[in-house]
């Protein structure tokens, strides 16, 4: 510690210390009120595939469930599907 103390410049590292960056703190107070790592896409994505977690936003898609059309009546698309 005595190396440290007398090798750096104290002032300077203050002011490095003290300064502000508006953007960075906003991303990372959105990140911990979403509860998901801070940083960039590419990041988060690998926390979580190395974890096993998902960050994105939306429901996981179902592994296997097959994606149907929705079928065209009279030139219009049907709301749903009754059979």
């Amino acid at each position: 510690m005595r190396w440290w103390k007398t090798n750096t410049a104290t002032a300077e590292w203050a002011q490095f210390l003290g300064r502000e960056d508006a953007v960075a703190n906003a991303e990372l107070r959105a990140s911990t009120y979403a509860g998901r790592p801070f940083g960039d896409e590419v990041f988060v994505t690998e926390v979580g595939t190395r974890f096993g977690r998902g960050w994105t936003r939306g429901h996981p898609r179902k592994e296997g469930a097959a994606r149907t059309e929705t079928p065209v009546v009279e030139g219009k698309k049907a709301q749903f599907s009754l059979f």
